[in-house]
Formats: C-alpha cells, structure tokens, sequence
C-alpha cells in the first residue's frame, strides 16, 4: 500500500540513501546536518513510501527572505540553513526554499511516486495556509533536466536567474503557491 506522510528524523537516513544515490557528490549533505534540521519539530518534508519503506520525498524549508535569497544566490550552502529553518507555529511570513522532490528512479513504480508526491503538495500548502502561514515564494536551484521538466509542470519559472557552483551553472526556480495550487489543478482552501 502507497502512503504520504511528514517526514520525521527517523526517516533522514532513508531520504539521505536516495539523495546520496542520485544527486551529484557536490550536492550531497552531511546526514547529522540533516538531523539536527529535522529535530527542530517542524514539517519539513513530505514521504512517500510503500511496506518496503521510503520511496521518495519532497523537501521544504522556510525561511526567511534574507536566508532564502542567499541559498538561492549561493552564499549560503545548504548544510548551514539549520540555524536559519523557521518553525511555521512561530513565524507566520515564510519563504520556501525547495531543497529537493525526488523518488527513487530505479524502481518500476516511479512514475506512481511522483504523482503521489505531487498531489500531497497541495493539501501540504493548504494545510500551512489555514494555520494561518503566508508563503511568500518558493523557490528551487534545478540540478537535473528531470528537475527542471517537474519544476515547470507543477507551476516553477525561471526568470533567469543562474546559479555558478563549482564552474557549472544552475538555473534558478521561482513559484508563488497559488501557481503550484494552478498548475496542480486544486483549489486554494485558505486565504
């Protein structure tokens, strides 16, 4: 049986497998940063899995603008925003930087995962906007095409923004929640 869920820091080390399996080397986190983000108690990442375990998330944190517009400028890598993560209970103004939306592409049912992953998004962001949580933008460093297909049908642009990390350049993804709600097809519940 398929499930979504919150992430919990009993799943990083799961989440971690995958991104250590698919996303470049220089990408990669360390998985105590990771855990030490995910003890701060707030939603931070949406599973989806099966009996076998986890087969995919998505990752969002919220920050504020001026930690946000440094990750996305990359002044600020992403193994130091646990300092900068918002709790949604205490700060009610966010920006959400899309960390990474990623299944496992070697398993026959990839196709169902994603398509999971991506109508959880919106029950997510109504979820943060009945409690009252304004998200101001999302936005996302693309590292792969297949990043950069998803980003674009579930409502992201690239205005022309780039990222140059270690002489390779990575375009930059922006999104307001009404556009992902849009692009999803699902209405806005809270306003």
């Amino acid at each position: 049986m398929l499930w979504v869920r919150t992430a919990t820091v009993e799943d990083v080390d799961q989440m971690m497998q995958l991104d250590y399996r698919y996303y470049p080397q220089k990408w990669h986190i360390d998985l105590e940063a990771v855990k030490q983000t995910f003890r701060k108690g707030t939603q931070l990442a949406r599973v989806v899995g099966t009996a076998e375990g986890i087969k995919g998330y998505y990752a969002a944190l919220p920050l504020n603008k001026d930690a946000y517009e440094k990750v996305l400028c990359g002044e600020l890598k992403e193994g130091e925003l646990s300092e900068y993560v918002l709790h949604y209970r205490h700060h009610k103004e966010v920006y959400i930087y899309s960390v990474s939306i990623i299944v496992d592409i070697e398993d026959e049912q990839k196709k169902l995962y994603s398509k999971a992953l991506v109508q959880d998004m919106p029950r997510f962001f109504n979820s943060l906007m009945e409690a009252g949580v304004s998200i101001k933008e999302l936005g996302a460093i693309v590292v792969s095409k297949e990043g950069k297909q998803l980003l674009e049908r579930i409502g992201y642009q690239h205005h022309g923004q780039i990222l140059t990390y270690e002489g390779l350049e990575y375009p930059i993804y922006r999104a307001h929640v009404w556009s992902i709600l849009d692009a999803i097809k699902t209405p806005i519940t809270a306003f």
